[in-house]
C-alpha cells in the first residue's frame, strides 16, 4: 500500500482500505444493482433550460444521523467542499465525474443542489460515486498529492489521525507494508457488520467484502462492533 489519501490510493489493496473509512452519497445494491441511498437519503432531478442550453438539477435531501469519526456533524457544506475541492484541483481519478458540474449549492445544512450540463442519468451516478471528505480536516490541505492523513494526528481528537470518515471503520493503527488495523465504528449510521468469528494473518490478497452489506466472500474476518478488522500483507517465502 502505497498511500491512503483517499483522493491518490487508487491500488486495489489502498482502496479495499479506503472504502471501509470514506462513504459516497448514494451506494449501488449488490443484488440487482440499482442506485440506493447512503449519505443521501433522496434525490430529485430536474430537467431545465437555461438559454439555449440543456442543464440538469440535482437536489440531494442528506440523512441527518451522520458523524465524522471525530464527532463532526456532517453537512451539505462537506458534500460542496468535497465537489468544488476535487474539481477545482482537477483530481485525475475523479475529473471525468465532475467535469459536467456547472455549480453547488448547500442551500441548508441537509439539502445540497448540483447543477449540470447536459440532461442524462449518468449525471447522478457521476456525483453521487464520488468521495466524501471532511472540510474541517482538508480545507487547509494545500498539496493534495503529498497529504498523507494517515501519517498526521488529528488536531484535537487524542488517537486519531487526519483519516477521518463517516464509514463503518476507523483506522485505529498501522504498519505500512505490514498491517492496518481497523476499529470499528460505534457512531455509524448504517447497520454494524456482525460476524463473530476473528481471523488474523489473512493477506490483502485474500478477501473481499461486500461493504453495503456486509457480507464476506472467500474469507472470514472480524468484523463486530467491539472489535478490529486486521488487514496483514503476505510475506512471500518463496525464492
Amino acid at each position: 500500500v502505497r498511500t491512503l489519501n483517499p483522493l491518490y490510493g487508487s491500488g486495489a489493496y489502498e482502496q479495499k482500505i479506503i472504502t471501509l473509512i470514506y462513504d459516497s452519497l448514494l451506494a449501488s445494491d449488490p443484488k440487482t444493482g440499482e442506485i440506493v441511498p447512503y449519505l443521501a437519503e433522496g434525490w430529485k432531478l430536474q430537467n431545465l433550460m437555461v438559454g439555449k442550453s440543456k442543464v440538469q438539477k440535482i437536489t440531494f435531501k442528506l440523512a441527518r444521523n451522520v458523524t465524522w469519526h471525530d464527532g463532526e456533524t456532517l453537512t451539505s457544506a462537506d458534500i460542496r467542499f468535497s465537489m468544488e475541492y476535487l474539481k477545482q484541483n482537477r483530481v485525475p481519478a475523479f475529473i471525468s465525474s465532475l467535469e459536467r458540474v456547472i455549480n453547488v449549492s448547500d442551500p441548508d445544512p441537509y439539502t445540497l443542489e448540483v447543477t449540470m450540463n447536459g440532461t442524462s442519468f449518468f449525471n447522478l451516478i457521476d456525483v453521487g460515486g464520488i468521495v466524501i471528505i471532511p472540510k474541517h480536516i482538508w480545507k487547509d490541505v494545500s498539496d493534495w498529492r503529498t497529504f498523507q492523513p494517515d501519517r498526521e494526528p488529528h488536531p484535537k481528537v487524542k488517537g486519531l489521525t487526519k483519516m477521518v470518515g463517516t464509514g463503518p471503520f476507523i483506522l485505529a493503527e498501522e504498519k505500512p507494508g505490514e498491517f492496518w488495523r481497523l476499529r470499528a465504528n460505534p457512531n455509524y449510521f448504517k447497520r454494524l457488520p456482525a460476524v463473530k468469528t476473528p481471523v488474523e494473518g489473512v493477506g490483502l490478497e485474500e478477501w473481499s467484502l461486500n461493504l453495503r452489506t456486509f457480507s464476506l466472500i472467500a474469507v472470514p474476518i472480524l468484523l463486530v462492533s467491539i472489535g478490529y478488522l486486521i488487514l496483514r500483507r503476505r510475506v512471500s517465502t518463496r525464492i
